[in-house]
């Protein structure tokens, strides 16, 4: 990555997210949607299937276990009283966040505009760049049944949305705020050792052990791995780019391995919590002290502005809130079936 290490760990949305840590993800809600959806199921239950044979339950019922049934309203009653009083309240958020963004858009300058616009190409440029190719990226949206435009508009209202709130709470972020964050985070700044990696995954030691087979005997493991990441139901394992990952990132098992590894060597298989993998070190990249110039004071004004309009978020929401006309439906205690009832 080309960026600070806590910067790499806020932006890194690639494949690689399966072998991470508990770490920091960006609050920009597009990066979440490309994200990997997990690799193999680690529950088990999973999705619920037809029984075989025909056999079915009782009508409306859903499922029955040793006789016992469990209804579709049960089933209703149960999600909402989990999840009613939260969606409820996001979706409530959304719309008074939309209508305050709706007024303040009327008011913005041919320049502004192309601010704008220029602030969501460099953001999805980012997005991008944590994927191994143009194609990569490409997939990953195909996958996921994204376009970029799609993904521009989420980027453009995020963008707006952070500009409404800056505007209106008069935050900012002056020099001296970027010089002391920088001082006293220095040692975090810097650009942390990282290699490149190539992965292949497999659900099973069994499937790991034939992929090991497949390198040895002298498969480029670049393109078995971009093979591997398109996924279909008759290829269980996945694979592709990591890019540059720096220490601390990746487990410290998978750390101890790749970073010991020349350029060019393939790992042994490592066993991961999502299965069990093959890396191959495509290169490697030295620690490098942080240097206080352009490029670093732009990211951290953006690091920093972002945390303020995080923090006056919530405010400002409850304040569109109250001047929202709300009104609430006495249903809302009731249950599924009655807030659905016409």
């Amino acid at each position: 990555m080309k960026a600070t290490e806590s910067r790499v760990k806020q932006k890194k949305a690639s494949e690689g997210k399966r072998f991470y840590r508990g770490m920091p993800w960006p609050s920009v809600a597009i990066c979440c949607l490309l994200l990997p959806s997990a690799a193999f199921s680690q529950k088990a239950g999973g999705a619920m299937q037809p029984s075989a044979g025909g056999a079915t339950p009782p009508k409306g019922t859903l499922v029955t276990v040793d006789g016992a049934p469990i209804t579709r309203a049960e089933v209703a009653d149960q999600v909402w009283s989990l999840y009613a009083n939260q969606t409820l309240n996001q979706m409530v958020d959304r719309i008074v966040m939309d209508h305050a963004l709706n007024a303040w858009k009327a008011n913005l300058s041919a320049k502004e505009k192309a601010a704008e616009k220029k602030e969501v190409s460099e953001r999805l440029g980012r997005i991008q760049s944590q994927f191994g190719s143009p194609a990569d990226f490409a997939a990953s949206l195909k996958r996921r049944g994204l376009t970029e435009e799609a993904i521009r508009k989420d980027i453009l209202r995020q963008v707006q949305l952070e500009r409404m709130v800056a505007q209106a709470e008069k935050i900012s972020v002056t020099s001296n705020d970027i010089k002391n964050y920088f001082e006293q985070n220095k040692n975090k700044l810097g650009q942390p050792e990282a290699v490149h990696l190539y992965y292949l995954l497999a659900p099973t030691r069994q499937k790991a052990e034939e992929y090991e087979a497949a390198i040895k005997a002298g498969a480029d493991f670049k393109k078995f791995s971009a093979q591997l990441s398109k996924a279909s139901p008759g290829n269980p394992g996945i694979g592709g780019d990591l890019g540059f990952v720096s220490r601390g990132v990746l487990t410290q098992q998978v750390d101890k391995v790749v970073f010991d590894l020349p350029v060019g060597e393939v790992s042994p298989i490592v066993q991961t919590p999502s299965g069990f993998s093959i890396f191959e070190v495509a290169a490697k990249r030295e620690a490098k002290p942080a240097v206080f110039d352009e490029k670093t004071k732009q990211e951290l004004h953006a690091a920093l502005l972002l945390q303020k309009i995080n923090q006056a978020l919530p405010a400002f929401i409850a304040a569109q809130r109250r001047q929202a006309k709300i009104v609430t439906s006495q249903d809302v205690t009731k249950g599924a079936a009655a807030a659905a009832a016409p």
